[in-house]
């Protein structure tokens, strides 16, 4: 009997955000740098994204040539909490809220677990970040 061997190569391909431009490290991304080209999926390193909006915002952790695929490995998210900036301190309970302002002991992102300085008694508190920049007290 005869076997014919014939190698073959598959790819996946998909759109992939890719830069539009030369970026250097800590540009904060805005849609447009981004634009979306196919690629091969099976050339492209995890933490692709395909949705250039997923990546608005975020920060450059180091620099990507025009054309090179932008995942979110080389971004991070920017800390919406500073070390030493006075915030607003949620805390609640059965329907009853309490704010107070307190000074950030490090700086944090959204969803980020900190410590926090109540300004009045010194007393120190963890909490996490929102998106507002904002901590609420958190279990």
């Amino acid at each position: 009997p005869w076997r014919l061997y014939v190698p073959v190569e598959v790819s996946i391909l998909a759109e992939v955000a890719v830069a539009r431009r030369d970026l250097l490290r800590g540009d904060v991304l805005s849609q447009g740098d981004l634009r979306l080209a196919e690629r091969d999926l099976g050339r492209v390193s995890s933490g692709y994204v395909r949705d250039t909006g997923e990546l608005v915002g975020r920060r450059l952790r180091g620099q990507i040539r025009a054309g090179k695929v932008v995942s979110r490995r080389v971004t991070e998210v920017i800390p919406v909490v500073k070390t030493g900036q006075r915030v607003e301190f949620l805390a609640g309970s059965s329907g009853v809220d309490v704010r107070t302002t307190v000074t950030a002991l490090s700086d944090g992102r959204p969803g980020d677990r900190i410590r926090v300085r109540n300004n009045k008694t010194a007393r120190i508190l963890q909490g996490i970040v929102r998106a507002s920049g904002a901590v609420e007290a958190g279990p």
